[in-house]
């Protein structure tokens, strides 16, 4: 299957190729200065795991609120920035009412 020049009919082909399901977009945004950074999509909302997610921003260097995500999920850039790298430490695991939750950074960069 080619890439198409609709990036949301691509995804909506995936979701369906891989057996995942619309549960929803989240957009995470600088707590300073208002810039939209990230894009979550959740994709298998009933597995059992969460995920806390924070966002830095390309723009002015702060950061975004978290975000606590339940269920598997997707990363992607938003209109005008792009994701740099994610970034998960080892040890950022914690227990909260026996589901594992792991804390992830996502870094992002202003285009060129």
């Amino acid at each position: 299957m080619g890439q198409s020049d609709n990036p949301t009919r691509d995804f909506a082909d995936r979701c369906a190729s891989e057996s995942v399901s619309d549960g929803g977009k989240i957009i995470l945004k600088c707590s300073n200065c208002g810039a939209s950074l990230v894009e979550i999509w959740r994709t298998r909302p009933n597995v059992v795991v969460k995920t806390k997610i924070v966002a830095t921003c390309g723009v002015c260097g702060d950061r975004s609120f978290s975000k606590m995500i339940t269920g598997g999920f997707h990363i992607g850039s938003v209109e005008g920035g792009q994701v740099q790298m994610t970034n998960t430490k080892q040890g950022e695991t914690t227990e909260e009412d026996g589901v594992l939750v792991t804390s992830l950074t996502v870094i992002t960069e202003k285009p060129k």
